[in-house]
């Protein structure tokens, strides 16, 4: 009987919330029979919070055992309490209490890790092929310094480097030959457009006459966040807010509905709205990033709004800040956005990590 090929997947992101490269990597690869894939889930990289202490604290003096790592309903899903990689006494917990119990189940075969964490190091090294999937600008993350340099190492070490970036992971490569997923040269350096579900490109479009808002804005509410640009908006415009977090404005105009990984439910309520808003603030950050969110909302056929001057003039998007006083454009086609499909994408990885065996 063939062996199958065995891949663990270290993820920053827990596989319940939002749907990220993360989980779109591991469930095209789960729905391989050939390869049998676990999903660690969530590391920590930055300062801690008391409601993740109190979890690990549960975890370590409750009745269950710790000889076992806690598992969800599906048996290669794993959840994990780590302590930040910030300094040699975290390390010592994460190894006394996590890692040598991974290190025990490692295949040897591949890690694809979102995470440069100098913790992990020796349970990375275990793997004949490591692929590292940069989804963040170290440079501009609070990471301890010592994970900020161990990302060197890392990049070195690996044998494929994935990053939805393009600038970040020119940074990354040293000079060195970059290309995209869908090119036929060859690099270590590769850029994989930010994938998009599929349920993005199945929900039939509506009318914008039955629509119940003027825009939507769908992720993460964090400090860069234009609180006071969707404040305003809303003198005049609708607006839907769909996260796990909230903004906990109170005003007739602003709904706020709870964030779901469920894409289907996700693109139904999009479709409430008749553009898509990314309230985005002109810092130094903002600037170094790409959306994760672009390709998705692109592929909805929705305008896009951003009040982000340096996102709005790369991605040519349509601008928006507090005097914005138009009607919202019409739907565009999707069709061409197929192409960033997750599966699409994906499949495309998986055959690359193929190639390294």
């Amino acid at each position: 009987m063939k062996k199958k090929l065995e891949i663990d997947i270290y993820s920053d992101v827990d596989y319940e919330g939002y749907l990220h490269a993360n989980q779109m990597i591991f469930n095209t690869l789960n729905d391989d029979k050939d390869i049998k894939v676990v999903f660690y889930h969530r590391f920590l990289m930055n300062g801690l919070k008391m409601k993740y202490i109190l979890n690990i604290y549960k975890k370590l003096f409750s009745r269950i055992s710790i000889d076992k790592l806690p598992r969800d309903k599906s048996s290669n899903i794993v959840k994990v309490f780590n302590l930040p990689s910030s300094n040699f006494i975290f390390d010592f917990f994460n190894e006394y209490f996590l890692y040598r119990k991974i290190k025990k189940n490692v295949s040897n075969d591949i890690c694809i890790t979102f995470l440069p964490s100098l913790s992990l190091k020796e349970v990375f090294n275990k793997y004949d092929t490591i692929i590292y999937y940069c989804v963040h600008d170290s440079d501009n993350q609070s990471y301890a310094l010592r994970n900020k340099e161990y990302e060197k190492k890392l990049i070195e070490k690996s044998k494929i480097i994935l990053c939805d970036n393009l600038d970040v992971l020119k940074r990354i490569s040293n000079d060195s030959i970059v290309c995209d997923i869908f090119s036929e040269n060859k690099s270590k350096y590769i850029y994989i457009p930010p994938p998009v579900p599929s349920a993005f490109f199945e929900y039939k479009i509506i009318e914008d006459n039955r629509k119940k808002y003027d825009f939507v804005y769908f992720g993460s509410i964090h400090e860069n966040i234009d609180v006071t640009l969707i404040k305003n908006l809303a003198h005049k415009y609708k607006i839907i807010l769909i996260s796990y977090e909230k903004l906990n404005i109170v005003h007739d105009n602003i709904i706020e509905i709870d964030g779901t990984n469920d894409m289907v439910s996700l693109v139904k309520n999009i479709h409430k709205a008749k553009g898509i808003l990314f309230p985005y603030s002109n810092s130094k950050f903002m600037d170094t990033i790409s959306p994760a969110k672009l390709n998705q909302s692109l592929a909805t056929g929705l305008p896009i709004y951003c009040s982000n001057k340096k996102i709005t003039k790369q991605y040519e998007l349509n601008y928006i800040d507090s005097d914005f006083s138009e009607n919202i454009k019409p739907c565009s086609n999707s069709d061409s956005m197929r192409i960033y499909s997750e599966k699409n994408i994906y499949e495309k990885v998986k055959n690359l990590m193929l190639e390294c065996l």
